[in-house]
Order: structure tokens, then sequence, then C-alpha cells
């Protein structure tokens, strides 16, 4: 099962990103995942590039991944408007 470590800035400190440090079964790290306003960033394990997408596109690809897994919202998990 995969492990993960959470940082969040203290509340007065808006500008810096919420990390996710993401280790896999084998307590290996996998990447960090990197939560700001404007983007979303994923830095693979030793990669020296970032992968950003902006909120909306995030939003696209989770939808995407749905569409493709055939799963369908449920009445419990469909997003409020």
């Amino acid at each position: 099962m995969a492990r993960v470590k959470v940082r969040i800035p203290e509340l007065g400190l808006s500008l810096q990103d919420v990390v996710f440090v993401v280790h896999g079964p084998k307590k290996e790290k996998i990447g960090e995942l990197h939560l700001s306003n404007g983007s979303v960033d994923w830095w693979p394990r030793m990669a020296k590039t970032k992968i950003t997408l902006k909120w909306g596109q995030f939003a696209d690809l989770m939808d995407e991944h749905r569409r493709r897994s055939g799963r369908r919202w449920t009445k419990s998990t469909q997003p409020k408007a």
C-alpha cells in the first residue's frame, strides 16, 4: 500500500504549496504532489522537471479517467454545483 506524507503551510502563508510526498508499497519515493492556488504540480522521483496542470486541466483529466474506466457518478459522489 502506498504511503503519503503531507506538509501543510501555516494559514498565514497562503503563497506556499501544500505538498504530498508519495511513497510506494516498498517505501520507495514515487514523487511529490504540490497543490497551489493556480495549479497542480507532479514531481516524479529523480525528475529534473515537473508536470504542471492548471486546475481546469486537472479536472478534465480526472473526468476523462472516470469516463475511460467506465465509472459513473452516483448520488453520493456527484460534485456539487
